[in-house]
């Protein structure tokens, strides 16, 4: 039987938070939220609602949670691993810790600006700017959930938002890797990519246990 449990669900990469109930888990990776107010829906195990996987990312939408209006956190860059810096900017990967023991896996990816100079990029949501790679113990790419699949789409990417760093300054963001990647019991080796002026940096490779 599909089991109840009540979450606070962060959008990545941002500060504001919505507060989900009747949040159906099931087999499938990939908790179902009904936001507060909505009427709740039965999930069959093994299916997941498209439909309302739909109305729930425009319901994020609508709140304009997006890059240009999530408020930048103190990154600890001394506290972090980081990748090689490419054109003056460096990425870090690193899990973040459960506040819940059933709470799926989720990464904070950062971009720290080594250079002397303000550096300027444009990107459609952080998922658009990070591309994450999920590998298994067995050497194969992870698959994307129904979730991940939606998030995917270019549809559901949001407008087009600057990214301004001054010189030393980093900004980070929540990745759910645990809701977007199909990741069963066992091991994976997670690593983050992104195109900046210069060519593609790369972060840390992080081991993420499930």
């Amino acid at each position: 039987m599909p089991r109840k449990r009540t979450y606070t669900v962060v959008w990545p990469g941002s500060g504001r938070s919505v507060q989900a109930s009747d949040i159906i888990v099931t087999k499938d990776p990939c908790p179902v939220a009904l936001c507060a107010g909505k009427v709740p829906v039965t999930c069959v195990p093994g299916r997941t609602p498209i439909g309302l996987i739909r109305r729930f990312l425009t319901f994020l939408a609508k709140m304009g949670l997006s890059v240009r209006d999530d408020p930048k956190k103190v990154v600890d860059v001394a506290g972090r691993v980081w990748g090689e810096p490419v054109g003056g900017l460096a990425l870090s990967l690193e899990l973040k810790r459960k506040e819940d023991p059933d709470e799926l896996a989720t990464v904070s990816a950062a971009v720290h600006n080594r250079s002397a100079e303000t550096q300027r990029l444009t990107t459609r949501g952080w998922l658009n700017f990070y591309q994450v790679s999920v590998v298994g113990s067995d050497g194969h790419a992870v698959a994307l959930t129904p979730y991940g699949g939606e998030l995917a789409k270019p549809e559901r990417q949001p407008a087009p938002a600057e990214i301004v760093l001054a010189p030393g300054e980093a900004i980070e963001a929540d990745i759910p890797i645990g809701s977007i990647y199909q990741m069963r019991k066992g091991h994976y080796s997670v690593q983050a990519s992104a195109g900046v002026p210069g060519g593609l940096a790369v972060s840390n490779e992080i081991s993420v246990g499930v």
